[in-house]
């Protein structure tokens, strides 16, 4: 009887060990094939990151006598060439723009000043997708670019899926020549 159970203690012990190989391991080296692409992401975001470092390391600092260049305002006609130039500063940073439309704000009647100006408030909405710090570059240099434009609002949140990657909503206010 004690043979039996021996017996019987080995074919369920080869029966276990014969499910854990075949449903359980395969299951963990699908799993960890699946990952291989994240964290290919993730190394190619620390490179990016570390090049990042690398240039504001380089960079010249900033003078503080330096005179500061007065900034440009576009005609109504030159809100297309606008929405280019906004285009051109996102793929030089990575940043992919999901959607780009100008908004023309109504003048307030009581704005007197703003009335007797000549120039217009045109704001621009701005929806797109780019890793957090090459987002940050991109609104640095739309900020710091010819063209008077400031960021009037902005949200930003992950993209579902990939924590990489961050969704922003912008809001740009500029104004323009009449």
């Amino acid at each position: 009887m004690d043979q039996k159970k021996l017996i019987l203690a080995g074919i369920i012990a080869f029966a276990v060990l014969y499910l854990d190989v075949s449903l359980l391991l395969n299951w963990q080296i699908n799993t960890l094939k699946g990952m291989n692409p994240k964290i290919e992401q993730g190394r190619k975001e620390i490179d990016d990151l570390k090049r990042y470092i690398a240039n504001a390391k380089i960079a010249p600092p900033k003078q503080a006598d330096k005179a500061v260049k007065p900034k440009k305002f576009v005609s109504e006609g030159g809100i297309p060439s606008l929405l280019n130039t906004i285009s051109d500063i996102a793929n030089k940073n990575k940043v992919s723009i999901l959607q780009i439309k100008p908004l023309s704000e109504p003048q307030a009647k009581d704005d007197k000043a703003q009335a007797s100006s000549n120039l217009s408030a045109v704001s621009i909405s701005l929806e797109a997708s780019a890793s957090y710090h090459n987002l940050g570059l991109f609104i640095n240099q739309l900020e710091n670019s010819d063209v008077f434009i400031v960021v009037e609002v902005l949200k930003i949140s992950v993209t579902p899926g990939d924590y990489f990657q961050q969704k922003a909503s912008i809001r740009l206010k500029t104004y323009v020549k009449k």
